[in-house]
């Protein structure tokens, strides 16, 4: 028995109706049927009624496969389009779940986040014994715990650029300082050269793909008002569905809230603070250039050919830079197990910290071949690092000093230190300045360059007749009773610029300025160290001491 005949609402002709969707009153032919579902694979998109007036939305995977059937295509055409359809369905429900695709090489394996269509960073493991990528959920880049993912990524330009243009210049001024330490380091760097190429240029086309792509969805695409995701606009009116099609459809990420495109916020662009200029830009600026490795006001780069000899004093001073988790306790290399000497290196992408030498990371070849940890872990290659540096003050921020000059840390109590007002300041104008301190305690510590000739005993005399010392405690020569956190101060090496070396005072760390030997340990002044290290303010003796305590700070802030 024949098929009942009808008028199409397409094409108005009269045949077997198949319709789409649920309602009788959008009947289509086989022809135009077929016609609608494959306009619609072409572009990628799961099929939909064509009819907008009742927004019937997606075409079932069934109904589709029915219209595919009618269609009486070729079977070697059937087939291409039955793929197709498996490819937009399969892809429809991974955006609805909010599967996120492994990142690992050639790796086709999809995961649903704990937490589905969230911007917080989620970690992903593939279960793929080949690959066993580790990859965030948000930003799908190698998962990273110390940061968030503008941080990865800027972290990550910066590392590649540290690898490409800085790591063998500083392995080549430590091998001049100290050969026997450095130069195992430099030739095993010199060794994996072309690994770490490879490596660098994989890291290098990663991140210019992810600038073009915020670039082209910065020209084309606007942000949703409710919960500004990125949406782009394909076609049609003004109207938009946040996550949909208008009619519905195409189901993706997105709150489902409707929006006019003129409504919908600009979108613009990461900001890209990672410069990955070559290494001659990078190193005329730094010799050249007016302040560019020295930072804050003070640099090294001054000007003419003092820039080389300015660069190279730099690095050495990097090589010898040590670091401790306490006085007396050396932080040690996840690696070789030895006191880190020299860049201290940190994981951000490990759940279990691991802390680098420099000699380890060039034995690894940067990060592009695995590396043996002593305690038997095996670190995974491309993870990438950022620098730890000792902090060089209680505000955590380094000041470049001129030769000569000590940094000083200036509270009330030693306010007649300050420059201009002398040396020879009234015992009336320091108990002032004390008892100002006394009153403001939460206030914090001014820090100002000193040279040592001011340090002299008459302004320590001055200082401590200030006022009496409390009953049954002996008091300081120089500073009167005030915070832990106040009347510290630190030599400095000549010529210490910004991002050095452990030079000034940290905030774990106190020198005393006054001696108290016959007191016991128990009832010294509060924020005091033994009197081994208590001359920082009559000539600097104290500055071989190295800070207790340490600060993250980015690579390029040197």
């Amino acid at each position: 028995m024949a098929a009942a005949t009808q008028e199409c609402a397409s094409c108005f002709d009269t045949a077997p109706l198949s319709p789409l969707c649920a309602s009788s009153a959008h009947g289509l032919c086989a022809e135009c049927c077929w016609r609608c579902c494959e306009s619609s694979l072409g572009e990628g998109l799961v099929p939909a009624c064509p009819f907008k007036d009742q927004k019937c939305g997606a075409v079932s995977k069934r109904r589709a496969l029915t219209a595919l059937d009618a269609a009486q295509l070729p079977p070697s055409q059937r087939e291409t389009f039955a793929s197709k359809l498996d490819e937009v369905y399969l892809g429809a429900e991974r955006a609805r779940r909010g599967a996120v695709q492994c990142i690992g090489k050639g790796c086709e394996e999809w995961y649903v986040p704990p937490v589905p269509h969230s911007d917080r960073p989620q970690r992903l493991e593939c279960s793929r014994r080949a690959c066993g990528a580790v990859f965030c959920s948000a930003c799908r880049q190698p998962f990273h715990v110390r940061s968030t993912c503008a941080e990865a990524l800027r972290l990550s330009a910066r590392w590649v650029r540290f690898l490409q243009d800085e790591l063998a210049p500083f392995l080549q001024a430590a091998v001049r300082l100290d050969g026997e330490r450095w130069s195992p380091a430099l030739a095993a760097h010199a060794q994996a050269k072309g690994s770490l190429d490879d490596a660098t240029r994989d890291a290098l086309s990663r991140f210019d793909e992810l600038r073009r792509m915020e670039l082209w969805k910065q020209a084309h695409c606007k942000r949703c008002p409710h919960c500004r995701r990125v949406v782009e606009k394909m076609e049609g009116c003004d109207m938009l569905v946040c996550g949909s099609d208008a009619h519905g459809g195409n189901q993706q990420r997105g709150c489902g809230k409707p929006f006019v495109w003129c409504e919908g916020q600009p979108n613009s662009a990461l900001k890209y603070e990672a410069d990955l200029r070559g290494a001659a830009d990078y190193a005329a600026e730094e010799d050249g250039g007016g302040g560019a490795a020295g930072g804050g006001g003070g640099g090294e780069g001054g000007g003419g050919g003092e820039g080389g000899a300015l660069r190279e004093r730099r690095l050495r001073r990097d090589a010898r830079e040590e670091h401790q988790v306490r006085p007396g306790v050396a932080v040690r290399c996840s690696g070789c197990d030895d006191p880190v000497v020299g860049p201290r290196l940190q994981c951000v992408q490990c759940e279990v910290p691991v802390e680098l030498c420099v000699k380890c990371v060039a034995w690894a070849g940067g990060g592009s071949r695995r590396l043996q940890l002593h305690d038997g872990r095996t670190h995974p290659r491309q993870h990438i690092f950022r620098r730890v540096r000792p902090i060089m003050s209680h505000g955590g921020a380094s000041s470049a000093l001129a030769p000569g000059e000590d940094l000083v840390e200036v509270t009330a109590a030693n306010a007649s230190l300050r420059p201009g007002l002398g040396t020879a300041a009234s015992a009336a104008a320091a108990a002032a300045a004390a008892r100002a301190c006394a009153s403001a305690a939460s206030a914090a510590a001014a820090r100002v360059a000193l040279p040592p000739t001011q340090l002299q005993p008459t302004a320590r005399a001055a200082a401590a007749s200030a006022g009496a010392a409390p009953s049954g405690r002996k008091r300081p020569a120089l500073a009167a009773p005030a915070p832990a956190s106040a009347a510290r101060a630190r030599a400095s090496p000549a010529g210490l610029g910004r991002g050095g070396g452990g030079a000034a005072a940290s905030a774990t760390d106190p020198i005393e300025l006054s001696s108290d030997e016959d007191q016991p340990a128990g009832q010294r002044e509060e924020g005091t160290a033994p009197a081994a290290g208590r001359r920082a303010g009559a000539g600097g003796a104290a500055a071989g001491r190295a800070p207790s305590s340490a600060e993250v700070i980015d690579l390029d802030e040197e």
